[in-house]
């Protein structure tokens, strides 16, 4: 689907030991919860009175009235080894619904993504980001029923595939795709882009408890509140660095340390970045890495 000049897997291991801590920009976050919360008030079949009045107004589109978004669709929702007669369409789409407005860190340009919601039982997937058409699909179907806080993790997921500095695979997984085989899910893990999002993900799922607990804490009146609250900030901070001392295996193989609540909806992908040997992987000492630099600048915040 993706036409880039691919890195090699040495290439990408090289980056991971170079690049340095980063969060999501503050803006970005703040355009992030604007289209969720436009999401959820008004575009989401949930409200159905309100998609219904956006349908009258033309803001979402019936697909069979508007059949030349067909290339559009095929593009995001097309399997490798699919025939384009079996792909299947959406009922309604929002071609308007939204954008964001992203630093490309690869051109060092801010890029305008078109966000569009997509209705219809069409794929699995909660969201998906295309390089060639510079947008990004919301799949109602499967981001009504989540919450506040895991559709805005979707779509910064899907934002961080739009800004992020390298877009290509390496060599064995383009081969691997090309071939008409079905990636599994442990090199589809592994390939650059998606362990970059991921770890952006991670970092923000975070990055929002912490500030939750800290706002509540702000505004908790009473001092009996206020230490209760405190308690789970520790709490909250222990955990997180538990996880970068501890030994993988203890959440995974031994199952003797339960993962953060924050951390159960990326289990499989941490399972599959720590390895298959007893050693640390290179891929789950960079998550650590990271893990390390973000508990180090939240505990100096919590000063």
């Amino acid at each position: 689907m993706h036409k880039y000049n691919y890195m090699n897997f040495k290439e990408f291991t090289t980056i991971l030991k170079e690049a340095k801590f980063r969060e999501t920009p503050p803006e970005l976050i703040k355009q992030v919860k604007k289209l969720t919360e436009l999401y959820i008030n008004q575009y989401s079949s949930s409200n159905e009175d309100s998609v219904k009045d956006l349908i009258k107004k033309g803001k979402i589109l019936e697909f069979n009235k508007n059949k030349f978004y067909r290339p559009y669709f095929e593009h995001f929702l097309k399997e490798d080894d699919e025939d384009l007669a079996s792909v299947e369409m959406p009922d309604y789409f929002a071609p308007k619904f939204g954008s964001l407005t992203v630093m490309d860190l690869e051109t060092g340009k801010k890029e305008k993504i078109q966000v569009m919601c997509v209705y219809g039982d069409v794929t699995d997937a909660w969201a998906a980001y295309s390089d060639n058409f510079h947008t990004i699909n919301l799949y109602d179907e499967n981001l009504k029923t989540l919450s506040p806080a895991l559709i805005e993790s979707k779509i910064l997921h899907e934002a961080t595939h739009a800004f992020q500095q390298y877009k290509g695979v390496s060599d064995r997984y383009t081969k691997k795709s090309n071939s008409g085989e079905d990636l599994d899910i442990e090199n589809y893990y592994k390939r650059p882009i998606e362990y970059d999002s991921h770890l952006n993900e991670i970092v923000y799922n975070i990055r929002q408890k912490f500030n939750m607990l800290t706002t509540s804490i702000k505004k908790a009146k009473e001092d009996a509140t206020k230490r209760i609250l405190q308690n789970r900030l520790d709490l909250f901070l222990q955990e997180l660095k538990v996880l970068i001392k501890a030994d993988p295996e203890s959440y995974f193989k031994l199952k003797e340390l339960t993962l953060p609540s924050y951390l159960q909806n990326f289990e499989n992908f941490l399972e599959t970045i720590k390895g298959e040997s007893s050693d640390e992987s290179p891929l789950w000492k960079k998550f650590k890495l990271k893990m390390v630099n973000l508990y180090n600048e939240l505990s100096s915040e919590n000063l």
